[in-house]
């Protein structure tokens, strides 16, 4: 029995191997059936570890454009009737392991065929971006280092469904890109009409737009068949009669937020990610869109090398926008003002690092 992966390749289900035989060669020869290395420009580098029954092993890929990716896949194996252990997680299916009658588990999730799929599919795209690109699994690097159109980057806090406030701010503000830091849908009354406004200003070139975790909850509800009840109970039920009896606008939004909205991107010295910092280590991979690291459950990860600020919204702040200076001398600003309650929309010109807050009542631009 085989399982094709996305280059049409097949790869054992199982794969055996003896008391003394080395797991990392066996991780190995999967990678290059897998097509890993003509991928990569060569076989990855990564560590194998392994405790009783179950294993992990961690990936890090530099591409020949020179994209750094970093993932770490577990698994688990089990042992036939001779105490030979087999590698059960990655491509097994269920069904009776070869010679001996051993029923296997279905191990799909979190195995590693899942990070070597998505390794790949994540490289094709990566490749169909522009060229003045570089893109890594925690951030987009624009290159060169100032914005591509040329204009100062405004930041724009949680929108949270206020098309109202962003037309406001559209309206002062004619010379800047726009970075919107995430959070579209759910709670206010015109997610539909926030969306397509994004979806507008990106397609345009005149923004660029992050992923934050409001906008998770819809995709997975939509793109994935997550049960939806979460995501209602946190605003997507405003989300859903914003679009009216439209489903598959609001799906077709869906799957356009899906392709286009980045975890986090550094522009010059600037990092911008919806909720904190990226962990460079990649174990943390839902910092960028969940973490509240003024709550002190998450740590101020460090900056890539020649970045010294990074923006960030998810934690509404009465005293928004809130810089927060840390020991190795960068700083973190925090510009969610809380808009969909507040009526209170914040922009920072982080050329300048001048903020612009838009109130609903005068559409007035004031400077705390």
């Amino acid at each position: 029995m085989t399982s094709a992966l996305p280059n049409g390749r097949d790869l054992p289900d199982v794969a055996f191997y003896g008391k003394n035989k080395n797991l990392k060669s066996v991780v190995g020869q999967h990678l290059k059936a897998a097509g890993i290395p003509e991928a990569f420009g060569g076989l990855p580098e990564f560590e194998v570890s392994e405790d009783g029954q179950h294993a992990s092993a961690r990936f890090c890929w530099t591409t020949p454009e020179g994209w750094a990716l970093s993932a770490e896949a577990s698994f688990n194996f089990t042992f036939d009737r001779q105490g030979r252990r087999a590698w059960e997680g990655p491509w097994a299916s269920s069904g009776t392991m070869r010679g001996d009658g051993h029923e296997l588990s279905n191990e799909t999730t979190d195995s590693l065929a899942l990070v070597l799929h998505n390794a790949l599919y994540t490289i094709q795209q990566m490749r169909r971006r522009e060229p003045d690109w570089r893109w890594t699994l925690w951030y987009d690097v624009f290159h060169p280092e100032d914005c591509p159109d040329g204009k100062p980057v405004l930041a724009v806090g949680d929108l949270h469904g206020r098309l109202d406030l962003l037309e406001h701010l559209l309206a002062r503000f004619r010379k800047h890109h726009f970075l919107f830091l995430g959070d579209y849908v759910d709670r206010g009354p015109d997610s539909a009409g926030v969306v397509r406004k994004v979806r507008e200003l990106v397609t345009a070139g005149r923004a660029t737009a992050l992923l934050g975790n409001h906008d998770a909850w819809m995709m997975e509800a939509l793109l994935d068949g997550a049960d939806p009840t979460h995501w209602h109970h946190n605003g997507g039920l405003q989300t859903v009669l914003s679009y009216g009896p439209d489903g598959q606008a609001m799906r077709d939004d869906a799957a356009w937020m899906r392709a286009h909205l980045l975890r986090s991107v550094v522009i010059g010295p600037v990092l911008y990610a919806h909720a904190m910092r990226p962990d460079p280590s990649g174990h943390d991979v839902d910092a960028p869109i969940w973490g509240r690291p003024l709550a002190g459950d998450t740590p101020f990860y460090p900056l890539p090398e020649g970045v010294t600020h990074s923006v960030h919204g998810h934690t509404p702040l009465e005293s928004a926008p809130l810089p927060v200076g840390l020991d190795d001398g960068s700083a973190a600003w925090f510009i969610d003002t809380g808009a969909v309650w507040t009526g209170r929309l914040c922009a920072l010109n982080t050329k300048t690092w001048t903020p612009h807050v838009i109130e609903e009542d005068t559409a007035d631009d004031h400077r705390p």
